[in-house]
């Protein structure tokens, strides 16, 4: 997924979701190497975290692209709200 689409998208927001999971450094470290050195991604601890942070940094203009799973997008939803 990375590579199909990390090109398209300056800066990635990871986040991971609760459970036996990877921790969001490790998701991190490994979207910048799928990535072959770009710069500017940043791992947080949640969803809702990552999604406000990214929202708050936007231009209107900007897009936020939100995919993994669909507990995934349904953290990011809520916290839209």
């Amino acid at each position: 997924m990375i590579a199909a689409v990390g090109s398209r998208i300056d800066r990635w927001h990871v986040a991971t979701l609760p459970g036996p999971r990877l921790p969001p450094a490790t998701h991190c470290r490994l979207v910048s190497r799928g990535r072959r050195g770009r710069t500017g991604d940043r791992a947080f601890p949640d969803v809702a975290t990552a999604y406000r942070l990214r929202s708050i940094d936007c231009d209107e203009a900007d897009r936020i692209v939100v995919f993994g799973s669909f507990l995934t997008v349904a953290a990011a939803v809520a916290a839209r709200r």
